[in-house]
């Protein structure tokens, strides 16, 4: 799958990094309770690679979505969101560049430098939000160089 597929991929990305690797592992930089919203940051590798940081943030008024942060451990939020019948949708994907040095999320812009990033480095960005009922949850992807080399070389 190239890249630009990927990123125009409305579906689960749990689902799909399970089915290229068996080494796939999500690590929890950052849950916490900030002014009127619960935001959840995460960094995914396949086969010990950083391949995707994400950031999830509701308000703490959307029971369903709190709900999923908050019980979500290390557990990938998609196999809740992408549930058949559960009410969740996707209502919203765009797809954009970012420089690091945009990045305004303190805990994001430093785990971008611990990997080596320059500050000019581009990075793709897919942001969607999810709905339920007169709820919202947003979702940010930054895609981390690993994966552009995952999905490059691999030829998936």
């Amino acid at each position: 799958m190239s890249l630009t597929k990927f990123l125009a991929n409305p579906g689960s990305t749990t689902i799909f990094f399970k089915k290229i690797t068996k080494e796939y592992q999500l690590k929890i930089l950052d849950n916490n309770y900030l002014a009127n919203r619960l935001e959840r940051i995460t960094i995914i590798e396949l086969d010990h690679i950083p391949v995707m940081l994400n950031l999830s943030y509701t308000s703490l008024t959307n029971s369903k979505f709190i709900d999923i942060l908050e019980n979500a451990a290390t557990t990938p939020i998609g196999t809740k969101l992408f549930v058949p019948n559960s009410g969740i949708k996707r209502a919203q994907m765009s797809v954009s560049q970012i420089g690091v040095n945009q990045i305004d999320n303190v805990i994001i812009q430093n785990y971008m430098h611990e990997l080596g990033l320059d500050t000019k480095t581009q990075l793709y960005v897919r942001q969607s939000q999810f709905t339920y009922q007169d709820e919202v949850m947003h979702l940010v992807e930054y895609i981390l160089p690993g994966l552009v080399t995952l999905l490059e070389t691999e030829g998936i």
